[in-house]
């Protein structure tokens, strides 16, 4: 919607951010579904300390 009101085209950077976002969804989605509790917390842990260390 706001490409058309704007009339300007969104580059591919502008495009990478919502698709990460999209992606990490789908992979918390299925982890809360797949995944124990225990298991889930451990890769959340890990996820946190590679993010922060990155």
């Amino acid at each position: 919607m706001l490409v058309v009101v704007t009339k300007i085209r969104p580059r591919l950077h502008h495009l990478l951010i919502p698709m990460m976002l999209f992606v990490y969804a789908l992979a918390f989605a299925y982890g809360y579904e797949q995944l124990g509790a225990a298991t889930g917390t451990l890769f959340l842990f890990f996820a946190i300390q590679a993010t922060m260390l990155a």
